[in-house]
């Protein structure tokens, strides 16, 4: 695991070829939770935020390279606009509204 800004940057340098997001966010999850066991004031805590913000640089990097975060069929589905394309002048007067509202419940037997 990076420990610091450099040793980020030497792992990202030396394992380039096999980078991925998922190991990206692993990593950065390991180091989240050893800063989370640190005060701030601790010596390698400052390092470990470095490490954290170049393996964050790097995600973005990737992520806009069009890796995915996840390749699951559900997460590539585009729903569109959840609501239809409404003219508005197709929409009733009162009376009409009215009207037809009325034979609703005449058919429904209200």
């Amino acid at each position: 695991m990076a420990t610091n800004g450099k040793s980020a940057e030497q792992w990202l340098k030396k394992n380039h070829k096999d980078l991925s997001v998922e190991r990206i966010q692993l990593i950065m999850s390991s180091i989240n939770k050893k800063t989370d066991t640190l005060q701030p004031d601790h010596p390698e805590y400052e390092g470990l935020i470095e490490a954290f913000d170049i393996m964050e640089q790097c995600l973005v990097t990737l992520t806009k390279q069009g890796l995915a975060i996840s390749e699951k069929p559900e997460d590539m589905l585009n729903y569109g606009q959840l609501t239809p394309n409404i003219d508005t002048k197709e929409y009733l007067n009162p009376t009409e509204k009215a009207r037809r509202f009325s034979e609703l419940l005449k058919k429904s037997d209200l």
